[in-house]
């Protein structure tokens, strides 16, 4: 499993007819090499699914006391950290260290949101608004800063 977004082989490319790229404006034009990733792609790469499932399968059965919705939380994005190093870790490159702040960040973001109760951060009721307004401005600035491989 990789989180490297790969070109288009020339097979699938005859297979699937002829693209235009809206750059180059010309058939099958392969886009610039350092381009990056889209738009949309940089967006999926921060949601870290992985810590967001895996917290939420966990939260039905971690006691709602002191430290448990913490040790859910610190679990789940531990292990999604080591899911996707190793997935972005391919040989003769480095694995990219920046998709994972941007994951963590917003899996921070994402338990903030969370209503009370199931959230191990807890937010005061006269600032419920803000958690929701950060990661609204989240989503809208980091794949701007971050370009993708």
């Amino acid at each position: 499993m990789s989180l490297r977004i790969q070109p288009r082989s020339r097979s699938m490319a005859a297979v699937s007819g002829p693209t235009t790229s809206i750059r180059a404006g010309t058939a099958n034009a392969a886009p610039p090499a350092d381009a990056g990733d889209s738009w949309l792609t940089r967006l999926v790469k921060m949601v870290p699914a992985e810590a967001i499932g895996l917290y939420g399968t966990a939260l039905p059965h971690v006691e709602k006391g002191r430290y448990g919705l913490q040790a859910a939380a610190v679990m789940a994005l531990v292990v999604a950290l080591v899911i996707r190093y190793a997935a972005t870790n391919e040989r003769g490159k480095r694995p990219q260290i920046v998709p994972l702040v941007y994951a963590s960040i917003s899996f921070g973001l994402w338990l903030s949101t969370l209503p009370e109760g199931q959230s191990p951060i807890s937010v005061h009721e006269d600032f419920l608004y803000v958690p929701t307004l950060l990661t609204l401005a989240w989503v809208m600035v980091a794949p701007l800063l971050y370009k993708g491989t």
